[in-house]
């Protein structure tokens, strides 16, 4: 999902186990010492996976009121308070575990910005093996059917489609095409040397600074993605991915670092001013430094004449080189990269 986030400028994330690990979140804040009251307030999804079974939700919140309501010496209640207490001390034990996990509050992280949506309605855990895997077949589907929708497959879901009678001839053309862009786009990202430890929250603010960049970057990945000779189904278009990053696209990258590097840019200064102002003294700027410069030039204004000319040359240069980089599509993953965490390649 992380390097989804960095290739499209929005996810619906297709995860049923997902949706049923936050109907959990809710027994965060539930007080074992006032049983009734907190189990009357949870929704009824929290209520299922507390075992609330064979009684209508609404009758059985009615009954935990009455509870609530009934002298806190009655036998009944209090034998029902034990059985509830330990439930809740063990459901909330269960809720930290799996909602407090780091990958859980990434998600939730990714989910509060608004820039994930989670599409696990009409499944439940309770549900069986046949109707989760149906759910999941008929949400794939529609995804790629949908006329705007891009899918990104991992590798259980693309062996899931190969196994269906219904893409036994692959997928449509669009799809194919679509789903492929997807697994390149993304799957550059993943291969940024600052990638595997991205936090959640620096790739948020990386795609929040650099959405203009997005655009530009699917743009390039279609041509890159149409010399890939894999299908998007194909087990083997995750080392076609592999070859392109080594072969073609991390060149790319580390030639755009060397354009804007400061022995290149200072080279092409030293150069410039050369055919300038000829002789040997210009070409010192470059080489030694300006300090360098001064003793070998006959007098102090003879330093002041030519410093201004040796930083606009120097400035033409610098932005010379950064309008250059600029302009190549593939900047993009040289922004994330820095932004992530700026390590070289």
């Amino acid at each position: 999902m992380r390097s989804s986030l960095l290739y499209a400028d929005h996810v619906d994330l297709v995860a049923p186990t997902v949706g049923w690990m936050r109907t959990l979140t809710p027994l965060l804040t539930t007080d074992p010492e006032d049983p009734w009251r907190t189990i009357a307030g949870l929704p009824p999804e929290t209520l299922e996976r507390l075992g609330v079974t064979g009684i209508t939700l609404t009758q059985f919140k009615a009954r935990m009121l009455q509870f609530a309501r009934s002298n806190d010496q009655d036998p009944e209640r209090l034998e029902a308070e034990k059985g509830f207490q330990k439930m809740i001390i063990l459901g909330k034990q269960q809720a930290t575990k799996v909602c407090g996990s780091p990958e859980a509050l990434e998600l939730d992280m990714a989910l509060e910005s608004g820039a994930v949506t989670l599409i696990s309605d009409g499944t439940r855990l309770e549900d069986s093996v046949d109707q989760q895997v149906e759910w999941f077949r008929s949400r794939l589907s529609q995804a790629m059917d949908a006329p705007g929708s891009t899918v990104l497959l991992d590798d259980v879901t693309s062996e899931f489609l190969r196994q269906s009678e219904r893409y036994a001839d692959g997928l449509s053309p669009v799809a194919e095409s679509r789903t492929s862009r997807a697994a390149v786009g993304a799957g550059l990202v993943e291969r940024l040397p600052t990638f595997p430890e991205a936090r959640m929250q620096d790739v948020l603010e990386a795609r929040e600074e650099l959405a203009e960049g997005r655009a530009s970057y699917r743009v390039s990945v279609k041509e890159l993605a149409a010399k890939l000779k894999s299908s998007a189904l194909e087990p083997t278009l995750p080392s076609e991915i592999d070859e392109l990053w080594h072969d073609t696209v991390q060149p790319a990258l580390k030639d755009l670092r060397k354009t804007v590097s400061t022995s290149r840019i200072a080279w092409k200064a030293g150069k410039r001013l050369v055919t300038d102002l000829g002789g040997l003294p210009s070409i010192l700027v470059a080489v030694v430094g300006l300090g360098e410069l001064a003793a070998a030039l006959p007098s102090a204004s003879s330093v002041t004449a030519l410093a201004g000319r040796v930083a606009a040359a120097g400035a033409q240069e610098v932005f010379q080189a950064r309008a250059e980089v600029r302009q190549h599509d593939l900047v993009y993953l040289l922004d994330v990269n820095r932004k992530l965490g700026n390590t070289s390649f």
